[in-house]
């Protein structure tokens, strides 16, 4: 037979277990999944994609082989790096193209996302070079730039996730870069824009027609981009995609319309 005063303590025991798996279930965050089920989170601040060698336990990529600059003495990323980088980020850009990972799977590196920039920019001139269209060509290119990180900048702030900042721009940067090599060759293909639409050829149109659905491939992508970066339904994202593209659309012919 147990006494009283062990029923007491066994029961008060009973009670602070209870107590202290309630708190700890109301310090989790619960969100819904695709099942009909509920599952715990991990607070925000935990999960926001900034994944450095200090928290995974793996070596920090940044701090890769770096060689010295005789003439500024500055500390440059050697070739094998450089390669190293592209070799990890290739496959991550090609799957974000196909629909499938997300802007978490960037690695969060300030210098990758400045050097994703300066080729997206040497790109563009390089292709104004090629089609043409030359005149004005880094004034858009930086323009359509500046553009594109400022509104990515502002949706993430207003829905919470500036510090997500740096993996989402490199994400949309890296697949325009993408889709850019795509467009370049049909824009060759194409060839000069006909006086009178009548005068269209098949081939021309055939390309035209391809160049369209690479475009709305690219709004695609960005949306998909988005949509992970705020954690928001695809068709948010897709909205927000399809607004910066228009807008970047309609604000060059304003500013970079040639004279009359």
């Amino acid at each position: 037979c147990v006494s009283m005063p062990s029923r007491l303590r066994r029961w008060r025991i009973i009670l602070l277990q209870s107590a202290s798996w309630s708190r700890l279930m109301a310090s989790v965050n619960w969100t819904p999944c695709s099942s009909a089920f509920l599952r715990p989170c991990l607070p925000e601040r935990v999960v926001e994609w900034q994944h450095t060698g200090a928290q995974t336990g793996e070596p920090d990529r940044d701090r890769l082989p770096r060689r010295k600059s005789r003439k500024v003495g500055l500390l440059l990323p050697s070739a094998s790096a450089l390669s190293m980088r592209i070799a990890d980020l290739l496959p991550i850009v090609i799957n974000l193209c196909r629909f499938r990972g997300g802007p978490q799977d960037i690695p969060y590196r300030p210098s990758l996302l400045l050097g994703l920039l300066i080729a997206s920019i040497a790109l563009d001139l390089v292709s104004a070079e090629l089609l043409g269209v030359s005149e004005a060509a880094l004034g858009r290119s930086l323009f359509s730039t500046g553009l594109l990180l400022s509104l990515c900048w502002l949706a993430l702030r207003i829905c919470g996730f500036a510090s997500r900042y740096v993996q989402t721009a490199s994400a949309l940067v890296a697949c325009s870069i993408v889709f850019s090599l795509l467009i370049v060759p049909l824009a060759l293909l194409f060839g000069h824009a006909p006086a009178e639409q009548s005068t269209v050829s098949p081939a021309q149109a055939l390309v035209a027609w391809l160049g369209l659905l690479v475009l709305v491939w690219k709004i695609a992508v960005d949306g998909f981009v988005v949509r992970h970066a705020i954690n928001a339904p695809y068709w948010l994202g897709f909205s927000l995609a399809m607004a910066w593209t228009v807008a970047d659309f309609a604000l060059s012919r304003v500013l970079f319309a040639p004279p009359a």
